[in-house]
């Protein structure tokens, strides 16, 4: 087990101040959007992309909205 002196100094400097970190745990506002962040294949992407605009011009997230709530529906 190395000694005190032979550890290496933290490359992550000094954690935030007491007063700095006021309210980073809250929860957004009911119905606010969130983002998400996913990685799926560039065709799928683009498929996803001209079916939310051919189906009535909907936002991205409202398409992913409803196919999320059908997959809760029906998965077994």
């Amino acid at each position: 087990m190395p000694s005190l002196g032979q550890l290496k100094p933290s490359r992550k400097g000094m954690p935030p101040k007491p007063q700095e970190t006021i309210n980073n745990l809250s929860r957004p506002p009911a119905g606010a959007k969130v983002k998400i962040q996913l990685t799926i294949d560039p065709e799928i992407k683009a498929e996803f992309e001209t079916e939310a605009f051919t189906s009535g011009r909907m936002e991205l997230s409202e398409l992913f909205e409803k196919v999320y709530r059908f997959w809760q529906q029906h998965k077994s």
